[in-house]
């Protein structure tokens, strides 16, 4: 027990036991009040000072003689024939269960007690109803979690306690996901502009590129074309607004497909082209010049929009590149398509002829160090077309690689045969030398198709697509609605299925592309025609088709969904994710493209858009 050891202590204590005020009493307890733990008595006042009168009778014989009441926190003794209070010493129980002493005479809440206000707590925080350990702000920050009572920590991941997310919910990290328009930025000019791939670097920079006509204005002053279409790429910051851009090309015709950065923010872009393509200085330096129809370009551009090497893939024939990944040792692969005319009677990849003339595609993975010293390559191909749609490096430098195929696959020694005559979607592994780790098949009765893939921070898969008829995948199996689906499924390291949605209607529903943010969660962009659910409240295009955001958390499960309103139609080609879980959609736009409060007015044939979202 820790006896009382101030004047104002005793004062207000004695207030306490009496139920009235007090002044000052001339009390003796030692030197500065501090004595060396033996219990101080009330003394008697020195020569010449009187105590005041309060009306109260301090002598006694036992504590029953001293006035008012016992608590737990404060209680009468008496001593040397004088009234004195005892005050149990700090964290002291009381009350009967969650509750101590203040060390004051009062009885208050430990974290995890009901409490009206902060007052009512040892620790003065009051949230949701009960004692808290902190301030506990946010309202997907809890304090009354039945796993951790009085403890501040994250509601639960997907929960939206008192609708304080609106119709979002909680991220399972203290914060709400509702998908709200931050901003969004239209370039439009004469003739066509697309943004087609968007990336975020390590610093929430936003990498923007596609192609385009006649001119293009990305915030630096306008771009002329100098051919059919040239590609262009662009860094904004967090909030849209112009760092530096660039174009590329000559005469011919300029499409980026894709682009990934390093872990440096530098970024490699591929695409293809005809004729020629420069990257690098006016000399002539970096110029790339195509041997067929189309060819494929990779470049590595510095953070600051230098260019630091570029490659041409190519021959006769007809190559695209489809989607680009960089590996966390700075390795680039490259994957895409060969088309070859067959005329009729000549023999096809299998030996197999044809009386008509005919094109066989297939598709290529290409590898290059850092610096651009090619590494390996492989083939996919068969007796119709095989299709490498996306690739993603995982954290061990393994690379997976989804794509579509008819009929039959050879990937290295792997071979899949398809379900029917319809396109089947694939997945495979490969190691870091090339060598095929898994080769799957997924679909059924109708066209399966793969749009992208993307890798979690555990080395999950996700991998979205379109579909028509049944959809199979690890022993699960979705139907379309109509003419074709949206699927989303998610795939565990070892090609095992984690799970499985479709979304759709009636009408045509396309996913173009999927995000993984830093805590996992999925976000999937497309466009639709009609309808469509995608776990939140129901999706409508009207006057054309829009495009679409749909964040899953990373169990699967809806988190927030939304699409953009307006006139004309609307392509949702690209999505990434910011540092701090946010989105970015890009695409094109003809009509107007209305996001949240702002409206995009589309200014020729079609014009490309930036939208960023929250979390």
């Amino acid at each position: 027990m820790q006896p009382i050891r101030s004047l104002s202590a005793v004062t207000s204590s004695m207030a306490l036991l009496a139920g009235c005020g007090t002044a000052d009493l001339p009390i003796d307890f030692g030197e500065s009040g501090q004595g060396g733990g033996e219990t101080p008595s009330l003394q008697r006042a020195p020569q010449g000072e009187t105590v005041p009168d309060l009306g109260l009778d301090l002598t006694c014989k036992s504590a029953a003689d001293c006035p008012g009441p016992d608590t737990d926190c404060a209680y009468r003794v008496c001593e040397d024939g004088i009234c004195d209070i005892r005050l149990p010493q700090v964290a002291t129980p009381c009350g009967g269960g969650n509750q101590v002493c203040n060390g004051s005479g009062v009885c208050l809440g430990v974290p995890g007690a009901k409490c009206g206000s902060a007052k009512d707590c040892l620790i003065p925080n009051c949230a949701n109803s009960v004692c808290c350990d902190s301030p506990c702000v946010g309202g997907c920050n809890r304090c009354d979690q039945a796993d951790a009572p009085g403890v501040c920590s994250p509601a639960k991941i997907g929960s939206n306690p008192d609708g304080t997310c609106g119709v979002g919910i909680c991220d399972g990290a203290g914060s709400c996901l509702t998908g709200d328009y931050l901003w969004s930025k239209g370039f439009a000019a004469p003739g066509v502009q697309r943004i087609s791939v968007a990336a975020v670097d390590g610093n929430g920079h936003i990498l923007v590129a596609g192609s385009f006509t006649e001119s293009i204005d990305l915030g630096g002053g306008a771009l002329d074309c100098a051919g059919g279409s040239d590609g262009f790429v662009a860094k904004l910051d967090a909030n849209g607004n112009h760092m530096w851009s660039m174009r590329f090309g000559t005469w011919g015709y300029q499409e980026v497909t894709d682009l990934a950065v390093d872990s440096d923010d530098s970024l490699v872009v591929t695409g293809f082209f005809t004729g020629t393509v420069q990257f690098g200085a006016a000399d002539g330096a970096g110029t790339l010049t195509s041997q067929g129809s189309d060819d494929v370009f990779v470049a590595r551009i510095a953070a600051d929009g230098t260019p630091k090497w570029s490659r041409a893939l190519g021959d006769a024939g007809i190559e695209q590149a489809t989607s680009v990944a960089v590996e966390p040792s700075g390795n680039v692969a490259v994957a895409g398509v060969a088309i070859h005319l067959l005329p009729a009677g000549s023999p096809n990849e299998m030996g197999e002829k044809s009386d008509k003339d005919s094109a066989q595609v297939e598709s290529f993975v290409a590898t290059f160090s850092a610096s651009g010293t090619p590494l390996w390559t492989r083939r996919v191909y068969g007796p119709d077309h095989q299709l490498v749609e996306s690739i993603a490096y995982d954290s061990l430098g393994n690379l997976l690689v989804a794509g579509q195929f008819q009929t039959q696959l050879h990937l290295g020694d792997a071979l899949l045969d398809g379900a029917d005559l319809d396109f089947d979607g694939f997945l495979a592994k490969l190691g870091p030398l090339g060598e095929v780790m898994f080769l799957e098949r997924f679909g059924a009765e109708g066209d399966e198709t793969v749009a992208a893939l993307a890798v979690d921070s555990q080395d999950n898969i996700v991998v979205t697509g379109a579909f028509a008829g049944s959809f199979e995948i690890g022993g699960s199996s979705i139907m379309s609605q109509g003419l074709t689906d949206v699927f989303v499924a998610k795939i565990d390291a070892a090609g095992v299925l984690s799970w499985l949605h479709g979304y759709g209607d009636t009408a045509h529903q396309r996913a173009r592309d999927i995000a993984i943010t830093p805590l996992d969660h999925v976000v999937v962009v497309g466009d639709f025609l009609g309808a469509i659910n995608l776990g939140g409240a129901p999706l409508d295009a009207v006057d054309g088709s829009k495009a679409f955001v749909l964040k899953l958390r990373g169990d699967g499960h809806h988190a927030w969904s939304t699409s953009l309103g307006g006139s004309g139609s609307q392509i949702g080609a690209t999505v990434a994710a910011t540092p701090d879980g946010g989105v970015v959609l890009a695409g094109a736009f003809s009509g107007t493209a209305i996001a949240g409060n702002e409206t995009l007015v589309n200014e020729g044939a079609l014009d490309a858009f930036a939208i960023a979202l929250t979390r």
